[in-house]
């Protein structure tokens, strides 16, 4: 779906360019609801959340008993509320198509009350993964590791796999565990930052209407994109590695940067790159006098269409970078998502 999300934002670029509002509001729609669909998928399907949760214990809880006792209610819930947010986040872009003139004249609160609302539902669905973190992952486990098809090859507990010159194992459970109770708690921080970021800019767009300065949205704008990107930075620097079900050993004499092992990190620059050549395309146009009317120069349409396709080759090329299957207990088999990579945000 990576395909149709470049070809979506890069329809957001050319009709923003040539003043087709009409056409924009579809393709930022449609963008929109692909991005939800693409996270929630990768969500169900990652390796390393499905193992956590299988190892984790159901707990006693205050209420909701039958629902927050389990370990296995964290995603479904997670998921539906996310996906609510994508699904408002997109009616909330049509109404703000529809109530623009209004919007004008001074009527606010129909475009901010449902820009709001998405925002509720995004702040919601960090409530499972917050309970998760304070209960479900608050203790060490006694449970096994499911097998995992890597590589051709079954991946069991007491089995090694040797993959560009690597040595791929199953981490143990209580560091399973721990590694989740790490990159979840990061993902929250930068999840729930995120969402404050958006909340104030919902709330303040009438500050793009009732007076000709508007550098305080400009600048809270700004922002939240360099939070984005630092955040993105920093997981691909030092917290990706927590986000994975397995233990990989590099070889000792494997220390070229143009080794196969080294491909997934490479491809994250490109990602990096073209997440940051956006950012300026962004800041080439939030330098013009107005923001609410459409248009840019062709310089600003080039540095965003060239950071699109470099995130979108970054993106396809890492997704192919230590894919597994989670072997269920069951006899059918269900994919996963790739073991190295972060899914949410961004997703990041």
């Amino acid at each position: 779906m990576y395909d149709i999300l470049a070809f979506a934002l890069i329809a957001c670029s050319i009709s923003w360019y040539m003043c087709m509002y009409g056409i924009w509001i579809i393709a930022t729609c449609c963008s929109c609801l692909i991005v939800t669909v693409i996270h929630l998928k990768s969500l169900r399907a990652d390796a390393f959340l499905r193992q956590s949760f299988h190892l984790m214990e159901n707990t006693p809880c205050c209420c909701a008993q039958d629902i927050w006792s389990s370990p296995q209610s964290v995603m479904w819930t997670f998921t539906t509320l996310r996906g609510l947010s994508g699904l408002v986040s997109s009616i909330a872009l049509i109404v703000t198509y529809t109530r623009s003139d209004s919007f004008v004249d001074g009527y606010h609160w129909t475009v901010i009350g449902t820009w709001t609302i998405a925002l509720v539902f995004w702040f919601l669905s960090c409530i499972p993964l917050i309970i998760c973190l304070i209960q479900c992952a608050a203790k060490t486990t006694c449970k096994t590791v499911m097998d995992i098809q890597f590589n051709n090859e079954i991946l069991s507990e007491d089995k090694k796999i040797y993959i560009h010159k690597q040595c791929v194992v199953l981490a143990q459970p209580n560091l399973i565990i721990v590694r989740f109770r790490k990159s979840v708690f990061m993902w929250l921080i930068h999840d729930i930052v995120l969402g404050f970021f958006w909340l104030y800019l919902a709330i303040m767009l009438y500050d793009l209407t009732d007076d000709t300065d508007d550098s305080e949205w400009r600048t809270i704008f700004l922002s939240m994109m360099s939070w984005h990107i630092v955040f993105a930075v920093l997981h691909h620097l030092y917290l990706k590695k927590w986000w994975s079900c397995i233990v990989i050993t590099p070889h000792t004499d494997d220390r070229a940067c143009c080794a196969p092992s080294t491909a997934d990190k490479w491809w994250a620059l490109t990602q990096l790159f073209g997440m940051a050549t956006i950012y300026l395309g962004f800041i080439f146009r939030m330098r013009q006098t107005t923001i609410t009317d459409m248009g840019c120069s062709e310089k600003t349409l080039a540095i965003v269409i060239v950071g699109i396709v470099a995130f979108y080759i970054g993106e396809k090329c890492t997704e192919n970078v230590f894919r597994g299957t989670i072997i269920n207990q069951t006899p059918k088999s269900v994919r996963t998502d790739t073991l190295e990579k972060y899914p949410s945000f961004i997703k990041f």
